[in-house]
């Protein structure tokens, strides 16, 4: 079957290969280079840090290097292949950002918080009306998207950059 085979050693990057392995004896060659690190500070719009971040590397390995911030909103990566590397953060309620040929450490990452929106439709008789489709589009969402109500006539859209939105049920 599909087999990885992932490799560290001293102060050598991490390497792996994927394999398929089949009956009969197979040779797999790994190299090392010298390992790099990548320091990464993520901090909100109001210069908070952001705890929990996920950090993602891309590099020459075929897979990924992850890691979360911690309480300072800083993480470190460790047993990276040469730069450049593409970073990706990410985080809850946050705006997730790319970063391509990034080769520079420490890499300081500002991310904007994303904004929710609840949504009341109601009859022409004031009544609240569930399960009813509510489409929302703007330059900042498009495609629109659609959702539907609740019970009570409410539905929470969230992860909206600012901007303006027109929104029809």
């Amino acid at each position: 079957g599909d087999t990885w085979i992932i490799a560290e050693g001293g102060q050598s990057q991490r390497t792996s290969t994927r394999l398929l392995v089949i009956d009969g004896k197979q040779e797999v060659s790994l190299s090392f280079r010298k390992a790099n690190h990548l320091i990464c500070n993520v901090i909100s719009e109001l210069k908070k840090p952001i705890v929990q971040a996920l950090i993602e590397v891309k590099t020459t390995d075929p897979l990924l290097h992850y890691t979360k911030t911690d309480q300072t909103g800083s993480a470190i990566l460790s047993r990276l292949g040469p730069p450049p590397w593409t970073v990706r953060i990410s985080a809850p309620g946050f705006e997730t950002i790319t970063k391509s040929n990034v080769n520079v450490s420490p890499l300081s990452v500002e991310l904007k918080a994303l904004s929710s929106l609840w949504v009341t439709v109601v009859s022409q008789d004031k009544k609240p009306v569930p399960d009813a489709t509510v489409w929302i589009a703007g330059a900042a969402l498009w495609p629109s998207r659609s959702t539907k109500t609740n019970a009570d006539g409410r539905v929470l859209i969230q992860n909206l950059y600012t901007g303006m939105y027109d929104i029809t049920a």
